[in-house]
């Protein structure tokens, strides 16, 4: 289930689950302007946390590498119930669309291109949600999107965990979280920041435990 506040009035509808620990999302109106929004949603949201690669990996459906190329629709999304909530006068959860191609896959199976669901940021804040930008190149965990709501594209992928499911790609064959907060060395204990990987090893990492996988 999703439930969302809007003027103390409870709504209900159905979550992605699959990168959310808890089943309650908590939706508030907020008075932030933002640029070329009068009005900015809030969301409170509890995100599965996956504190090393090999979880994330194990959790995913799909790991890439790719270059996000840019927005190809947005939606609200209603939960499958658009008539209810209309009705009731509020305005779903804002989804933004990117197509991403891919140039490595890692763990699963891939096309040229998918699509990757996330939060639309110029009209929902959401910590530990990071929009994508053309041009960046990325390395995702990803979970299918199986969101009754969504209309606008067919197969989809969400980031696991918000943030971290993500990795931006740097220079010299590093690869950086974008939640690094959540990572924890060998002894459990938080990861130093600024946290770096190396790419070749999240590769291994990610490939040998798929090769003793179940």
């Amino acid at each position: 289930m999703r439930i969302a506040v809007r003027n103390r009035q409870w709504i209900v509808f159905p979550v992605l689950a699959s990168i959310v620990a808890s089943l309650l999302v908590v939706v508030v109106w907020s008075g932030m302007q933002g640029a070329g929004a009068t009005n900015r949603l809030r969301a409170h949201i509890s995100f599965v946390s996956y504190p090393s690669v090999e979880e994330l990996s194990a959790a995913s459906e799909l790991v890439i590498l790719g270059k996000v190329e840019g927005v190809v629709a947005r939606q609200a999304d209603y939960g499958g119930e658009e008539a209810l909530h209309k009705a009731d006068d509020w305005a779903g959860l804002p989804m933004v669309f990117y197509r991403v191609a891919v140039t490595e896959t890692l763990q699963g199976q891939a096309t040229d291109t998918i699509v990757v669901s996330s939060f639309d940021a110029d009209l929902l804040i959401v910590d530990n949600v990071t929009p994508l930008r053309p041009g960046q190149e990325v390395l995702l965990f990803l979970a299918a999107d199986r969101s009754p709501g969504i209309t606008v594209v067919g197969e989809r992928y969400a980031v696991l965990g918000g943030d971290n499911g993500g990795f931006d790609v740097l220079p010299g064959g590093l690869v950086q979280p974008r939640r690094p907060s959540v990572f924890r060395d060998w002894q459990g204990e938080h990861a130093a920041e600024p946290l770096t990987y190396s790419l070749a090893e999240v590769q291994q990492r990610v490939r040998g435990r798929a090769l003793v996988s179940p």
